[in-house]
């Protein structure tokens, strides 16, 4: 498959910028406040934790924006690299984030990542791609540049007649989620916390991505 030409593909040097994206469009995401309720501290930390992350998406799968002004960030794990090893964690700096999180947060955050990991594993079987982190700096949400980072990868992926997973853990976003073709796998709150996570699948649209 050849990557969409309407879309630019990040490089390492854009690794800077696309953390301080992700951190600016999750700031208040659920999980993140329960993890680092003191927001002072959010702005500090989660740009670690999208470094870790967006290096694994560039080595091992694409990552995206609209354009080179990082309006948005949507990264794409292949078939291949859906189950991320510890080793390939460790590769992208995974070793660091104790002493950038604390062993307390690094438990809330492994505690989050094996109910989601579990979720996955009952829901849907390989082949198929993982879709996240997605998320828009807040200064262009509302102008259409989440349809943009969306229509193409959908369509290609379609191409290949493939299903995509995805988390997410605000309600606002499933119905956005649907509008291309997701569909609720699972709705549940995830163990200790009051947080509700919404496993959704996409199989092979037959809508018009338009």
């Amino acid at each position: 498959m050849t990557q969409p030409s309407e879309l630019y593909r990040l490089t390492k040097d854009d690794l800077k910028p696309a953390c301080m994206v992700l951190t600016s469009a999750f700031l208040n995401n659920p999980i993140g406040v329960w993890q680092i309720p003191d927001e002072s501290e959010r702005l500090v930390i989660l740009p670690n934790m999208w470094k870790v992350t967006l290096c694994i998406g560039l080595k091992l799968g694409e990552v995206y924006a609209p354009s080179k002004n990082l309006e948005g960030i949507a990264m794409w794990l292949p078939p291949e690299i859906v189950d991320v090893s510890f080793w390939k964690f460790i590769k992208c700096g995974g070793l660091k984030l104790p002493f950038k999180f604390g062993l307390r947060r690094i438990r809330k955050m492994l505690h989050v990542q094996r109910f989601h990991d579990s979720t996955r594993k009952k829901y849907i079987d390989p082949p198929y791609w993982h879709f996240g982190p997605f998320g828009v700096d807040p200064e262009f949400q509302g102008k259409g540049y989440g349809s943009k980072l969306l229509r193409p990868m959908l369509a290609r992926i379609d191409e290949d007649d493939l299903p995509i997973y995805l988390e997410t853990n605000k309600e606002k976003n499933v119905q956005l989620y649907q509008h291309f073709g997701f569909e609720i796998a699972e709705e549940k709150t995830i163990p200790q916390t009051e947080i509700t996570n919404w496993g959704m699948i996409r199989k092979k649209s037959s809508i018009r991505l338009t």
